[in-house]
């Protein structure tokens, strides 16, 4: 190669290395210039901004409790997070949680009770309404909390983990159907039930990736969950927001963890993410880290009627 090929193609590298991330680049979806409800709040509404995390955090941040959660707590007061959706909140009651949610500045707190310990949890900055806690049973394996935070309803979730059901016993895809069946569970005792309600948000550890992602992930799925709250009048938010692929898996390329809106939620995202920081990467010394799932963060604007 002469000098003349290679000056060449040093001149180029840098238009192609931008083609290149521009194509990988995720397209953030327009924010709306003012907020658009679905129901007028009155003339007396203020608006406000509410910021949730959802966050899986592997069998009760087992990583961290050595140290007494010094590092977790460090983080989520960095976040400043308003609400906090909780997935395996192992080892703790709603009192120990509560004590460990006051130190980042919530002082509302519930939990549901479940025999495999891997529960669901809500804490907040601002007063909880508890609705319903879908406790473990024949067809909810890990339950589902159901709160309301300035009128706005919260469901968290964790559903079904294994490919078959019962695990390694079932046909290929009854872990699916199975998981089908607490999604609908878990609908007809919310959304259904009151469908007069505009603002909800659902969120959690699915278990199961969205058809949205199926060209960037491996493996073989069906495809039943998603699309059952997709046709339910729910938005995938993070996804609606970039318009692209974002692992939600530390230790696989894939996205169980979501965080999904009615339309006047959707309708008012002001940033949608998975959040993947100096902590939430973090692997100390002996391979150990926070979570093999990364956290979900979406911030929204709402009628605050109760200032």
């Amino acid at each position: 190669m002469t000098m003349k090929q290679i000056f060449a193609i040093q001149k180029a590298l840098p238009a192609v290395l931008l083609a290149a991330a521009t194509a990988l680049a995720c397209n953030k979806a327009e924010i709306p210039a003012e907020p658009k409800m679905d129901v007028d709040p009155g003339e007396d509404a203020s608006y406000s901004t509410l910021k949730l995390i959802s966050y899986n955090i592997l069998k009760g941040m087992e990583f961290d409790k050595d140290t007494n959660y010094v590092r977790f707590v460090e983080w989520v007061n960095a976040q400043k997070p308003d609400v906090m959706a909780l997935q395996e909140t192992n080892g703790f009651t709603e009192e120990t949680l509560g004590d460990l949610a006051a130190r980042w500045g919530h002082n509302y707190v519930v939990r549901n009770v479940g025999a495999t310990q891997y529960n669901v949890a809500f804490t907040s900055r601002y007063p909880i309404t508890v609705v319903k806690k879908m406790e473990e049973s024949d067809i909810l394996t890990r339950g589902a909390v159901h709160i309301r935070v300035k009128g706005i309803n919260f469901v968290t979730l964790h559903l079904w983990p294994y490919g078959t059901y019962p695990q390694g016993s079932g046909v290929e895809g009854s872990g699916e159907e199975y998981r089908l069946g607490e999604i609908n569970c878990i609908l007809d005792s919310t959304l259904v039930q009151d469908p007069t309600v505009r603002d909800w948000l659902f969120m959690g550890d699915f278990n199961c990736p969205s058809e949205y992602d199926k060209d960037y992930i491996s493996g073989t799925w069906t495809y039943k969950v998603h699309p059952k709250m997709l046709s339910s009048g729910l938005f995938d938010l993070v996804h609606d927001y970039h318009n692209c692929f974002i692992s939600s898996c530390r230790n696989t390329v894939n996205r169980i963890d979501f965080i999904y809106g009615t339309r006047s939620v959707a309708g008012n995202v002001v940033s949608a993410d998975i959040i993947k920081d100096s902590f939430t990467t973090l692997t100390d010394k002996s391979g150990n880290y926070p979570s093999d799932h990364y956290p979900v963060c979406v911030i929204f604007r709402y009628a605050d009627t109760e200032q």
